[in-house]
């Protein structure tokens, strides 16, 4: 360190006790508290929007920052873009009758459980992928219905199997 970096240190620890630098310097946010909250519910009310829709929005409203601004403040808030779950789709009548097994279920002990012939299924589509959407959630929200794709099983596909104990 020079001779007037030590100066500097000396005088600020002087005048502060400390010798961090002093608060509010550096660039002022462009957006406001409210403009951030208003990004955030934005994003949470339509998970699939993008930050340039998001901004477009602002903009009608008269509220002129970047797109790049809005992806800053939607990763501050823990709204980081994602590709979403694939789910398979479920009528009211097949979650109720998953619902009802659980609850069926739940007080089972682990030798119980020992005797289940636990199995699994991939699907290969031939065409390949339909390409990635992102959506905006927070850690441990992944499986909220609006974080989720819904699949049908309509293309052509291989099917692979496997089951153990």
């Amino acid at each position: 360190m020079s001779p007037v970096g030590v100066i500097k240190l000396y005088t600020r620890y002087v005048e502060t006790g400390s010798i961090q630098n002093k608060p509010g310097k550096g660039r002022k946010k462009v957006s406001t508290p409210q403009t951030d909250r208003s990004i955030v519910r934005m994003a949470l009310k339509n998970r699939r929007s993008t930050a340039t829709d998001i901004n477009k929005s602002l903009s009608d409203a008269g509220i002129k920052i970047s797109d790049r601004t809005v992806r800053r403040r939607l990763v501050s808030a823990g709204l980081r873009a994602r590709i979403p779950r694939k789910k398979p789709y479920l009528n009211a009548v097949q979650r109720e009758k998953r619902l009802k097994w659980a609850k069926e279920h739940a007080s089972w002990t682990v030798e119980q459980w020992k005797c289940v012939l636990w199995s699994d299924e991939t699907r290969i589509s031939i065409f390949g992928s339909d390409g990635v959407r992102f959506i905006r959630r927070r850690p441990g929200k992944e499986c909220f219905p609006e974080c989720t794709t819904a699949t049908m099983k309509h293309p052509l596909t291989i099917m692979v199997w496997d089951a153990c104990r």
